[in-house]
């Protein structure tokens, strides 16, 4: 969530401008809500199994990221950072758009939330997740610009603060401040595709499967140890 000394660009206006192609209202009823029987942020059982199903139906680009299809079972219990940047980029908003009602699960006995005001948490439920899609599809896109920067921090801070009021018991993580800052980064770095190690990894992990790998260490301490060796006549 935004530290409170974080100082958040900003467009003048307590929403984002309604020609900004991601737009989404701020929302106007967190007080009203009663999240006593949402369980957790986990999406599993039935939306779970609706997930897998649309990763396999989903034909896409050879070149694109893959998620395997049994994902949150072994041995996929968990992604890589570029599996689920995609999995909200591409597969979440497919979700939400096809089984909005079951993509969080309540808690035992499906419990329903008070009448009338289930309508109203899946709203914000909806919300919360396109404004975590947002800020997601604006940091791995390759231009970048002050109005992107305005428009990831607006998103941001808007995910963090329906977060933390719909998922009260969920820990912040280190991930949570350091997008706090993202927005100045795009100012002094560009682009965060552009200075992120992600692509040198993948290059190690290329390196340290090759059969020769090491080999030219393994001459170098063999000689070292030879030399230690007094000459035998």
């Amino acid at each position: 969530m935004p530290t409170p000394h974080m100082q958040h660009p900003s467009s003048g206006s307590s929403e984002i401008s309604s020609f900004d192609a991601d737009y989404i209202p701020t929302s106007k009823i967190h007080s009203e809500l009663d999240i006593s029987a949402l369980s957790d942020h986990q999406i599993k059982g039935e939306a779970l199994e609706h997930l897998r199903q649309i990763i396999s139906d989903t034909i896409i680009p050879s070149s694109w990221t893959r998620i395997p299809c049994k994902m949150g079972s072994p041995p996929h219990v968990s992604l890589k950072a570029a599996e689920w940047a995609f999995l909200y980029k591409f597969y979440i908003p497919f979700l939400m758009l096809s089984q909005q009602r079951s993509l969080y699960e309540y808690n035992s006995l499906n419990a329903q939330i008070k009448t009338g005001k289930s309508e109203e948490l899946e709203k914000e439920l909806t919300k919360n997740t396109f404004h975590l899609i947002s800020p997601i599809r604006i940091a791995t896109t390759w231009t970048v610009s002050m109005d992107n920067a305005t428009s990831f921090a607006e998103h941001w801070k808007e995910f963090c603060l329906l977060n933390q009021h719909l998922f009260p018991k969920q820990k912040v993580k280190p991930n949570h401040y350091f997008s706090d800052n993202i927005s100045e980064l795009f100012q002094c770095l560009g682009p965060v595709q552009a200075s992120v190690t992600w692509g040198y990894e993948c290059l190690i992990g290329v390196f340290a499967k090759m059969p020769t790998n090491n080999t030219i260490c393994m001459l170098i301490n063999k000689r070292s140890i030879l030399r230690l060796i007094p000459h035998i006549n």
